[in-house]
């Protein structure tokens, strides 16, 4: 979790950082982004 804030949720670099997919990527940083209340996400 700390290298998608660490990266300000940059899905090309966890993907290539982890060797996952974007789907994968995606859902790391979307439940990050509910998690977190101070960003700006909708989701």
């Amino acid at each position: 979790m700390q290298e998608i804030f660490a990266t300000d949720g940059d899905v090309r670099r966890i993907c290539d950082f982890f060797g996952i997919g974007i789907d994968a990527a995606m859902r790391y940083t979307l439940a990050l982004a509910k998690a977190d209340p101070d960003t700006d996400s909708e989701w």
